[in-house]
């Protein structure tokens, strides 16, 4: 009996305590899209070269996608300008994150976009079966139309030509005798690699990690296109791109597309695939916008820019606010280094994002005068918000 009632009282005795705790809350950081389109193909380069870091310490965001840093040299020029508030970068061309290797080291071997075999080739393989095809007269015309007629007629050379080479050459050539001049080293001092996709993050806040992946792995591009995927402290992942714009003319040689519609629409469902259940923030310039027939001012009509992509943005469930909180082009026709003749007014650079974020206002940046770039940025203000988490301590006392 006794010990039938210690076990009664033992049973009954028995308590259990339970201590639950909520946390919940917001990291707000800003962060910043821009094209800085630093290419001798348009107007100002050196200037907007030197101007450049100087606007980006002035912008002063946490995180800072640019696109369009083609060169080492300058992408270089600018981290040592910049390094002091944005201690953390990455690009292509990183070894690591924040490491750029130094030029120095490479002094007594030049690497650039084109080496001295690559030069060798194109004067005696590439251009002689473009003169042969009747492409030669056409690059004398329209740099564009040449190149267009030698990669549809002489797929063969390009595809055993450095992908780097041809890459640098489509970006700077302004006409047939100058197709080398930026790409090819000079006097064995010329240390300027090519930044492929143009991409570099650089960031306030530390970088977790970084990684650049191609779109079309294993696949040569003559203007290529991938992103970088970082993650990011108080910020999680970001994403910066920089998508394919839409040319009338289709300068690839080993892919399989008919157009650059259909190979930015394969660059987009690469985006959405990936990152599909992931909370992630999107900044790139699109090269994809809506129309927008009547507006307060005349730089908020747009004409569209394949706008039946920019709808697989929104079916895809992208959240932006830039349209609505702002809206003015950023890609202008009284931008003076752009030809107002061919480019209508246009939104194509955003900042979108999917997931647990809240926005606070978009709003266009960078557009000092001079330009810096054929494009102006978008800066937004993201904050993360961070779901209740319910930790629970299990007691017992007898």
């Amino acid at each position: 009996m006794s010990s039938y009632c210690h076990l009664v009282r033992t049973v009954v005795s028995l308590c259990v305590l339970s201590h639950v705790v909520t946390v919940s809350g917001q990291t707000c950081r800003t962060v910043t899209t821009f094209n800085a389109g630093l290419t001798p193909r348009i107007d100002d380069y050196p200037s907007r070269l030197k101007r450049q870091p100087a606007a980006l310490l002035k912008e002063d965001a946490d995180v800072i996608c640019v696109q369009e840093y083609w060169f080492e040299n300058d992408l270089a020029h600018m981290l040592k300008t910049v390094s002091s508030k944005y201690a953390y970068h990455f690009s292509p061309l990183h070894t690591s994150i924040s490491y750029l290797p130094t030029l120095s080291r490479k002094y007594f071997f030049p690497e650039t976009a084109c080496n001295i075999p690559d030069v060798v080739y194109l004067y005696r393989k590439v251009l002689p079966c473009a003169r042969r095809r009747g492409c030669a007269f056409l690059l004398l015309q329209s740099l564009t139309k040449g190149l267009y007629c030698a990669v549809s007629t002489c797929g063969y050379f390009f595809k055993t030509f450095s992908e780097d080479c041809f890459s640098c050459i489509s970006l700077t050539a302004t006409y047939l005798f100058s197709l080398i001049d930026a790409c090819k080293p000079v006097n064995y001092a010329y240390n300027n690699r090519l930044n492929g996709p143009g991409l570099v993050l650089l960031s306030k806040q530390e970088i977790l990690s970084a990684k650049y992946r191609d779109f079309f792995p294993g696949r040569e591009l003559t203007l290529q296109r991938g992103f970088i995927e970082a993650e990011i402290k108080d910020l999680g992942t970001v994403v910066c791109s920089h998508f394919s714009a839409t040319f009338p003319y289709y300068f690839e040689y080993d892919l399989d597309f008919a157009n650059y519609a259909q190979q930015q629409q394969a660059e987009m469902a690469a985006i959405q695939s990936r990152f599909l259940s992931r909370d992630h923030i999107l900044l790139a310039d699109f090269n994809t916008g809506p129309q927008v027939e009547t507006a307060s001012s005349e730089d908020r009509v747009l004409k569209g820019k394949a706008p039946q992509n920019f709808q697989m943005w929104i079916a895809g469930g992208y959240n932006f606010t830039y349209l609505e909180d702002d809206g003015r082009c950023t890609f202008c026709r009284d931008n003076p280094v752009v030809d107002s003749n061919i480019h209508p007014n246009n939104v194509i650079d955003y900042v979108m994002f999917k997931g647990d974020y809240t926005a606070q206002k978009a709003e266009r940046t960078l557009d000092e005068s001079p330009p810096l770039s054929d494009h102006y940025g978008v800066r937004q203000t993201l904050c993360k918000n961070y779901r209740p988490l319910i930790w629970a301590w299990i007691g017992w006392s007898l």
